[in-house]
């Protein structure tokens, strides 16, 4: 709680403070290296996997957007692909999701470590990304426009 003070409503330190600690589940956090993003991660031949099984992040809120995306995206491929040959439907579905996903996922990168130590929670930046160049570089870059 100690992390907290000050940052949040009373309220919410209360809700803290009074909860069973033996109720409370600790996990780890399970990432892929964004410089790493290629094709395979979105599976192989009839294979597909989207959202964090395909491309895991820290908790930036940006995993289930991706996720939302893959599934809009292999519609759309499989869509375009009509009737013809699916695994060239699934192939060009895992190109543009590659391409798409490293950018976001080295985004998600630069904004966790502003949110995450390796011992605990840092405290929450000013506004939304305050100061944070890199974070501003990324939302002027073509990477950051709607796949819609």
């Amino acid at each position: 709680q100690q992390a907290f003070d000050g940052l949040y409503d009373q309220a919410l330190l209360d809700l803290v403070a009074g909860t069973d600690a033996a109720s409370i589940v600790e996990h780890g956090l399970y990432m892929r290296p964004a410089a790493e993003c290629n094709e395979e991660w979105f599976g192989r031949g009839r294979v597909v996997l989207l959202g964090d099984a395909a491309h895991p992040t820290r908790p930036t809120g940006q995993g289930v957007n991706m996720a939302f995306e893959d599934a809009y995206e292999l519609g759309r491929c499989i869509t375009q692909g009509g009737e013809g040959d699916l695994l060239t439907s699934l192939d060009t579905f895992r190109q543009r999701r590659a391409s798409r996903v490293g950018p976001m996922m080295s985004q998600a990168e630069v904004v966790g470590s502003t949110a995450y130590t390796a011992d605990g929670v840092r405290a929450p930046m000013k506004g939304p990304f305050a100061d944070n160049k890199e974070y501003q570089a990324f939302v002027d870059s073509e990477s950051f426009l709607p796949v819609l």
